[in-house]
């Protein structure tokens, strides 16, 4: 029998059926060694093998009756012979894999390097699970390392990476006995051995930082698919290697019509990953697949369309034809495809909203089958998007809240990141995502806990036990956050209105420490959060304003607004940061929206700061206001800037009088709630025998709290309570322009603080009642000039003082 001799696989099974009768264990060997090298050159054999496997049938059935026969060398040989052969571990072929693997494990300590290694490789291609086998052979290789050949080291290297069994004390001597004989491998088997390193995770840095040397020197050697597996192997195990990127880059470039669609992917995946800049890679990588891609797998589409965003390199026509592509063949992408897909498109900032819809409508249907991350990267993509799919947010949702305990830190706030960006509600995930963080605060990173805080700020979902394990958090870690990070940190609570005194403390400490590393809109969204919360540390308010006159010219129109906004609201309105606000806002005035005119405009009306360059005679402020669409609020605000001009008889243009007129009424239908606090004043005014009016609306528009007639002068009394001060004690910007502005319209005006006003008790209530008289008529003398006493009658004036501010507020005289 000439079975080694045979010209085919009919032939092999001629044979076979002649001489069947005198088959033994020799020949059992024989043919199968004889049938995997007919099948490894030559694709007919293989097809025809494939095509009619059914015939070797009593050739199985005769291997598992003689296996155990096998010694060492012809069970190994067998094993390769099969696998060569494309006979992998599946009905009916499992059996013989099995007894394989029981009769080999034994054996393992006399089989040969060689032996060795084709027995590794065999069950590693034949995709058998066979953890026994490998940990005996682990054993053997690792003793034995030395006798081994080149190609047997790739071979067995590949062969553990392939069925991922990790070994992890073979691998490090491997990495040893490779690094040291680099010079006796072939490129292919450099890169083999290398591949295996990655794709189990197992570190070798010496060994990857020699591979890389090598390989850069040898990369016109490599052939295509092997200088894509390099970058993907260097890529996925995050070992730098910037001269072998930049020699396979050079090689990509004038080799790019050879490499298959499948590399051209997995390169591009690679230098995105890495991290790597390679524009002319990118571009000739673009350029060539535009012309394949009805080629590339859907895992190719999906690399691609990741790939290009990681890398920020802008591809317009390539996307444009991928998304014609994912289309085209939505429901052949596997999820993580899917996900990959829209990642890509949102992060390139490629708006397709038929490429979205037809991404929704495909996960949707599968949406059970995403992984955690997969599921969270939807999400985000969608949001990032604006691409507005209630019916897929509805079944992220439901899937989500089932296994929100699974998603790690990143995921939890990649989700609440985007159902808040996508404003979508469903309160029982926002519970669930709300109880993780809490849980879990401590796993987030710097960026994680910033995400959190802003995305539980911007749904509006009242979660103080959120933000509280959040800053608990921040607090230690501070110093880490990025300056964007800080700002959005500072946004979140103030926009949720949870104020934390030791994290706006210790933000304001960084913000003076690295406030030159702040870009103009992170210093004003700080700033405007502070001022928000009412929070005004010592200095900051101060520096930032140093900060912000230097780099003017670096704000937007929106940080210009909010930076005037927040200083007026502080308070603190240095007149050289508003003349250089109100020059830079003349400039870009066209630029600006209803809210910024708005906010600008009354916060140099809280400042009584003049800008001739922003509101005088060569400005188009008015007739920019003319054009604009107004809420309530924003007219409010327009009214106190009128009212500002007539304060000084300004020669300014006015605003048109159908907008003073819309301004006026808006501002005098603005709802006054008054507070137990003044109503207590009230009742203490009505006991010194006064007849007190409450909320009194004069012609300016103010509605004034309380209106008293006091030695024959009419007192404008305010109560302000505590929404009325910043956290130093000083008035809010609105309490100090009220003031202000009543005083130029000729008010006697008493300013009544709550802590005054609270701090008068007294466990007897008369004697509290008369103490709180005393402390009001001597406010009012105060504020009115007079010496005032009781008579039958009524207050009398007995004496005027010489000197009066018309303006105090009733602590800066009255000690309790």
């Amino acid at each position: 029998m000439a079975l080694i001799q045979a010209p085919g696989s009919r032939e092999l099974l001629l044979l076979h059926a002649e001489h069947q009768q005198s088959f033994n264990s020799f020949h059992v060997t024989a043919f199968w060694t004889r049938l995997g090298k007919l099948v490894r050159g030559s694709q007919a054999e293989r097809k025809w093998v494939r095509k009619n496997s059914a015939s070797l049938s009593p050739m199985r059935l005769l291997t598992l009756k003689l296996l155990p026969e096998l010694e060492a060398r012809s069970l190994c040989n067998l094993a390769h012979g099969m696998a060569s052969a494309g006979l992998k571990s599946h009905t009916p072929w499992a059996e013989v894999w099995e007894l394989l693997k029981r009769t080999a494990i034994p054996q393992c300590a006399y089989f040969k390097p060689q032996n060795v290694a084709n027995l590794a490789w065999a069950f590693a291609t034949a995709a058998h699970p066979a953890d026994e086998l490998f940990d005996a052979l682990a054993c053997t290789i690792e003793t034995r390392l030395s006798d081994f050949a080149p190609q047997g080291l790739a071979n067995v290297a590949w062969a553990f990476a392939t069925t991922g069994y990790r070994a992890p004390s073979l691998f490090d001597a491997l990495a040893g006995e490779v690094q040291g004989r680099l010079s006796e491998f072939n490129a292919q088997g450099i890169i083999n051995t290398a591949w295996a390193f990655a794709t189990l995770g197992h570190r070798a840095p010496g060994l990857f930082d020699a591979v890389s040397v090598v390989l850069s020197s040898r990369a016109s050697e490599c052939v295509p698919q092997g200088l894509a597996i390099t970058v993907w192997t260097f890529a996925t195990a995050g070992h730098e290697a910037p001269a072998l990127f930049d020699a396979i880059g050079e090689q990509v470039e004038k080799r790019t019509n050879r490499f298959q669609t499948q590399g051209l992917s997995n390169v591009v995946w690679a230098f995105a990953t890495a991290g790597h800049e390679a524009p002319e890679v990118f571009s000739a990588v673009a350029d060539e697949s535009l012309q394949r891609l009805p080629d590339f797998k859907p895992q190719g589409l999906s690399n691609m369309a990741w790939a290009y965003a990681k890398a920020d390199v802008p591809a317009p026509r390539l996307y444009e034809a991928l998304a014609k592509q994912v289309k085209h063949r939505i429901y052949e992408l596997a999820p993580q495809e899917l996900a990959n897909t829209a990642w890509g498109f949102a992060t390139a900032g490629i708006e397709d909203r038929e490429l979205f819809d037809s991404i929704a409508e495909a996960a949707g249907d599968k949406i059970i089958k995403f992984n955690n991350q997969e599921i969270a990267n939807l999400a985000w993509s969608f949001a990032t998007n604006n691409a507005s799919s209630p019916a897929l947010f509805e079944q992220i949702a439901a899937e989500a809240e089932k296994r929100i305990s699974e998603f790690n830190a990143q995921g939890l706030t990649n989700m609440a990141w985007a159902f808040a960006t996508g404003g979508y509600v469903s309160m029982s995930l926002w519970r669930a995502l709300a109880t993780e963080v809490c849980m879990r605060a401590g796993e987030f990173n710097t960026q994680g806990l910033a995400n959190a805080a802003w995305a539980f700020a911007a749904s509006g979902q009242e979660a103080k036990f959120v933000f509280e394990a959040l800053a608990s958090e921040m607090r230690a870690q501070l110093c880490e956050f990025t300056t964007q990070g800080i700002a959005n940190v500072a946004w979140a609570f103030a926009s949720a209105g949870m104020y934390d005194d030791d994290l706006f403390e210790a933000i304001s400490q960084t913000v003076q420490m690295r406030s030159k590393d702040f870009k103009a809109k992170e210093l004003a969204i700080t700033v405007w959060s502070f001022a928000t919360t009412s929070s005004s540390p010592p200095n900051l308010f101060p520096h930032v304003a140093i900060e912000a006159e230097q780099r003017i010219d670096e704000f937007s129109a929106q940080g210009l607004s909010n930076t005037a906004w927040a200083f007026a609201h502080a308070c603190y309105t240095p007149t050289s940061l508003f003349t250089r606000i109100g020059i830079e806002a003349a400039r870009r005035l066209s630029t600006f929206n209803a809210q910024e005119l708005a906010n600008t405009a009354w916060a140099f009306a809280v400042a009584n700061v003049r800008s001739d360059a922003l509101f005088g005679p060569s400005s188009n402020f008015t007739e920019l206001c003319t054009q604009m669409e107004w809420n309530g609020k924003q007219l409010c605000q327009l009214h106190q800037f009128t009212l500002w001009q007539s304060e000084y008889a300004s020669e300014w243009p006015m605003l048109s009088s159908s907008l003073r007129e819309q301004c006026h009424a808006a501002f005098i239908a603005s709802e006054v709630n008054p507070s137990r606090m003044q109503r207590r004043v009230a009742w203490t005014f009505e006991a010194l025998g006064l007849d007190p009016i409450e909320e009194l609306r004069v012609a300016e528009g103010y509605s004034i709290d309380l209106v008293i007639e006091w030695g024959g002068q009419r007192v404008a009394v305010e109560v302000d309570g505590p929404s009325h001060y910043m956290s130093t004690g000083k008035p809010t910007g609105s309490t100090a322009l009220k003031r202000r502005q009543l005083q130029a319209f000729g008010w006697h005006l008493l300013s009544l603080p709550y802590w005054d006003v609270e701090a008068i008790k007294h466990e007897d209530p008369l004697t509290q009642k008369q103490l709180r008289c005393e402390y009001l008529a001597s406010a009012l003398d105060d504020v009115t000039g007079m010496r005032t006493m009781a008579r039958g009658d009524g207050w009398v004036v007995i004496d005027t003082l010489a000197e009066h501010n018309f303006t105090k507020s009733a602590s800066d005289f009255y000690d309790l």
